[in-house]
């Protein structure tokens, strides 16, 4: 009887091991606020510091802070957390913008940046004390290269795809009516794999068979999400059980990939949230 007894705890608590309660996390694809023009496909210039838009980003902030987050992630430098903690401190103080100079050649950035305008307004009405950085941009994307690869391989047909994509793209941006409806959009299942699919439709493909410049491109790519995507385990702590992670579109495209192989991770969307 005793040994039945250790046999059944035993298997009781291997059960429960495996039954652990997953960390959900709501993964929020961004276009970048401040329209930087460094995405291959260009989106179109956004107020974000109209009287609506700001109206907006309220409402959604409020929606996020019900989903009650114990952490916020945003592509910021891992390795300049520092930094981003001092901005955060002045953010909390009531302090930030008006600490801005305005005649910086980054104030854009730092004025309407998706970190500073979204991440730190969830993070402060969540009552959360730290925005974390997991950006790691010790990755080549060498786009110019593969582009001239794929016009010394004659590959024509390519490069219409390409242009048929980046059509789409911009044509299913010009509809959106608002911010929500923005974000919405780029956070869709169909969005998320058309994202995706370049990778391996376009730039795998790119070049003769002795040349793989396209092929790295789409593995620095992966790398690149997959080092974020490791700060992100690793910064998991035994109290969070919801998390934000807010990044470039690009980039969660890749996440939610990652956190649907994960078992411990469970994939909140964002129209759930805002709903």
């Amino acid at each position: 009887m005793k040994y039945a007894l250790t046999a059944l705890f035993l298997t009781f608590a291997v059960f429960s091991f495996g039954q652990a309660k997953k960390v959900k996390v709501l993964l929020i694809g961004s276009f970048h606020f401040n329209n930087p023009g460094s995405d291959a496909v260009k989106e179109k210039d956004y107020d974000i510091l109209s009287a609506e838009s700001q109206k907006e980003l309220e409402w959604m902030a409020e929606r996020i802070k019900s989903f009650r987050p114990t952490q916020v992630f945003v592509e910021w430098e891992y390795d300049q957390q520092q930094e981003l903690d001092s901005l955060y401190r002045l953010y909390l103080d009531g302090a930030y913008f008006s600490s801005l100079n305005k005649q910086s050649r980054r104030y854009r950035y730092y004025s309407q940046g998706e970190i500073f305008q979204l991440a730190f307004r969830v993070s402060r009405k969540a009552d959360i004390k730290k925005v974390t950085a997991i950006d790691y941009e010790d990755a080549l994307f060498p786009y110019d290269s593969m582009m001239t690869a794929i016009r010394s391989a004659g590959q024509t047909q390519l490069l219409d795809w390409n242009k048929r994509y980046n059509e789409e793209s911009a044509a299913s941006s010009s509809k959106d009516k608002s911010l929500t409806q923005k974000l919405l959009r780029l956070n869709s299942k169909e969005e998320r794999r058309d994202n995706r699919s370049w990778y391996l439709s376009f730039a795998n493909r790119a070049g003769n068979d002795k040349t793989f410049v396209g092929a790295y491109l789409a593995s620095e790519w992966y790398r690149r999400n997959l080092y974020m995507y490791s700060l992100v385990q690793k910064k998991i702590t035994a109290g969070d059980d919801k998390i934000v992670v807010l990044l470039g579109a690009g980039h969660i495209s890749m996440i939610e990939q990652f956190v649907k192989d994960d078992d411990r991770f469970e994939l909140v969307e964002l129209k759930d949230v805002l709903k």
